[in-house]
């Protein structure tokens, strides 16, 4: 996951290099500090990672990394840091296993920050920040030049070829297709979404108004948005050991869905119904399911009616990450742990015994088991575009415990069961991505704003003609939807326009006009 610099108020700098007088002289130590200030880069266990390649990028040391290891020592600049600038800061080594996606990385190590605390004038300047509460010219935290339109064009313009790099990492020719269209995809809608940014700052603000239990996390929500103004427009990577494209920053598609629907309004939000639940129940031929589906079932309505409680966004947030985690392989103790952790940051009280006793839920479990049997047994499987992915890999001179090895066995099933369903969304969209590319180049189109897996945000060149955009596109993946035999349609709905409030904090409006974008809001701080 790629950091990239990002813009500051020039009040905000001023205020942190006046609290640690040594940044204003080392350069390395203001990247760290930015670092630590805005990324939200967390594990499983919730601690800020320091990943090697990610500070050699920072601190312009890629050459030293890249020809040895040794050469970049970057324990030696957090000591440097530690001692002149931050002494709380304390870092230590990830867990090997927390980080296990082959045999080769259970042995390696990401570091992680174990402590890091900064004085109440920090803090206050960091809050005041992220909620845009400073007024005046904006500059690079790390270099401090100043922040225009022609910088702001030129870190595009790298962002975008560093992107198109990662076309020859892509193994499926149509995921290479889509990275090639979303990497090159214009920067005009996304500098419109500029003017919606401090609107979701507001939202957040209320949401951690609303529950507390939320507050943690819409903090680390308002970072991603302020990183925003400095990297609006999301680049697209592949990952190993998946067939998604992922976003190579924390931007917009790692956005709370309530916020990015404010950022995005006006955009249309197109998504596969019950995309895996429909794919498993196929694939897996879980007969009680695709019959459910068949009959027009809702999944979510189905757990509603078992838990009796009123339709919200939070419940079916929480059935649908256990649903997918059942789909993904997860273990029950797994899957029991984000579920009360999830309940107990929105205050539910949902039992999860009720969830296995679905009869859906328990066929869908007991044909998980028979797939994960299946797959040791033939000691891999085919994903739907005929590639195989072993169980086991081919290593040259690693050498691993015993119990290592077992575990790495079980991460690979969960990773192949993962690998085969999420090929079958890239598949039942391909129609999709065909239209997009073949329309990239008219005067009437419509574009892919956001990719989401299983479903994407759009919007046509000439909005009227988005109605007939849309048909084409249902029609398109319905065939293809029956041509698999998978129950899923295309489901459409529109970010609708927020109604005028008039802010409470103040909004960059030398930032919106640096990306072009006029009409913008103004008020004052309130006191």
């Amino acid at each position: 996951m790629e950091y990239y610099q990002r813009a500051t108020s020039r009040q905000f700098r001023e205020i942190v290099m006046g609290q640690l007088p040594h940044l204003q002289t080392c350069k390395e130590c203001r990247a760290i500090a930015e670092y630590l200030f805005f990324c939200t880069n967390t594990g499983d266990d919730k601690h800020l990672l320091l990943p090697s390649a990610t500070f050699a990028k920072l601190l312009g040391k890629e050459r030293e990394r890249n020809i040895s290891h040794r050469k970049f020592a970057l324990e030696d600049y957090f000591l440097h840091f530690q001692k002149r600038v931050n002494p709380t800061f304390q870092w230590s080594d990830a867990k090997p296993k927390k980080r296990m996606g082959s045999l080769v990385m259970i042995n390696s190590r990401v570091r992680v920050v174990t402590n890091l605390e900064w004085s109440p004038a920090i803090q206050q300047a960091i809050q005041d920040e992220i909620h845009m509460r400073y007024l005046g010219e904006r500059v690079y935290f790390t270099s401090g030049k100043k922040y225009t339109q022609r910088t702001y064009l030129a870190e595009v313009k790298k962002h975008k070829e560093e992107a198109l790099q990662h076309l020859v990492e892509a193994q499926i020719p149509i995921a290479k297709d889509l990275l090639q269209l979303l990497n090159n995809t214009s920067n005009l809608p996304f500098q419109h979404m500029a003017s919606h940014i401090a609107e979701a700052v507001l939202e957040a603000d209320r949401i951690a108004k609303e529950n507390s239990n939320e507050k943690e996390e819409m903090e680390n929500q308002c970072k991603v948005l302020h990183g925003l103004y400095s990297n609006l427009q999301p680049f697209y990577a592949p990952t190993e050991n998946s067939p998604r494209l992922f976003e190579d920053s924390y931007g917009l598609t790692y956005l709370d869905r309530r916020l990015r629907k404010v950022v995005t309004q006006g955009n249309w939000e197109i998504d596969l119904t019950s995309a895996q639940l429909a794919v498993n129940a196929k694939v897996w031929n879980v007969e009680e399911v695709q019959k459910f589906l068949a009959r027009g079932g809702n999944m979510w309505e189905h757990l509603f009616e078992i838990y009796s409680i009123p339709k919200t966004d939070t419940a079916k947030q929480i059935f649908k990450t256990a649903l997918y985690s059942l789909c993904y392989g997860a273990g029950k103790r797994r899957i029991q742990k984000d579920w009360i952790e999830a309940c107990a940051i929105h205050s539910l009280d949902l039992p999860i015994a009720k969830f296995y006793r679905s009869p859906l839920i328990r066929a869908l479990f007991r044909a998980r088991e028979e797939q994960i049997a299946k797959i040791l047994e033939a000691r891999g499987a085919y994903n739907c575009f005929g590639q195989f992915i072993p169980v086991i890999e081919l290593f040259s001179t690693n050498v691993v415990e015993r119990k290592d090895f077992e575990a790495h066995k079980k991460h690979r099933v969960r990773s192949i069961l993962a690998q085969c369903s999420q090929a079958y969304e890239l598949l039942l969209l391909e129609p999709v991505i065909r239209v997009a590319i073949d329309c990239k180049e008219k005067s009437h189109k419509f574009t892919i704003s956001l990719w989401q897996h299983d479903g994407f945000s759009a919007f046509a060149s000439h909005p009227g003609e988005m109605e007939s955009w849309l048909e084409r596109l249902r029609v398109e993946v319905a065939c293809r939807a029956i041509e698999l035999g998978i129950e899923t349609t295309l489901e459409v709905k529109q970010n609708a326009y927020m109604p005028h409030v008039k802010p409470t904090v103040v909004l960059y409006q030398d930032i919106v006009d640096t990306l072009g974008v006029s009409q913008f809001l103004h008020s004052a701080i309130p006191n």
